[in-house]
């Protein structure tokens, strides 16, 4: 996670990593919501044979744990996606975006 906060930083001198975001639809219950949002993921290219968990957190504690969620803007940019600024790429800021998730789930 902290080399591809590097490598963004080095790209844009910004250092986000990409989260998956929705509130859950009327009736649909919490993991289908997490299914839908890991769905969402694969479109834009996220290989679910290699990346077989996902953590998972609402936007509320990201951000109380001092993290901007924004969106990216890029063309085909799915609507659940969003971008983590993390700041300066450390090991301190990742820690503090992991410690902001629970997990991990199995995707399939």
């Amino acid at each position: 996670m902290l080399n591809s906060a590097i490598k963004a930083y080095r790209a844009t001198k910004h250092a986000v990593l990409s989260v998956f975001a929705s509130p859950s639809r009327p009736g649909e219950a919490l993991t289908d919501t997490h299914v839908r949002l890991v769905v969402a993921a694969s479109m834009t290219g996220l290989n679910l044979n290699k990346n077989k968990y996902y953590w998972h957190s609402t936007a509320g504690v990201i951000l109380d744990a001092g993290f901007v969620l924004a969106k990216e803007g890029y063309e085909g940019e799915v609507p659940e996606h969003y971008a983590a600024d993390l700041g300066e790429p450390t090991i301190e800021a990742v820690n503090r975006f992991l410690a902001a998730f629970e997990g991990p789930e199995a995707t399939a």
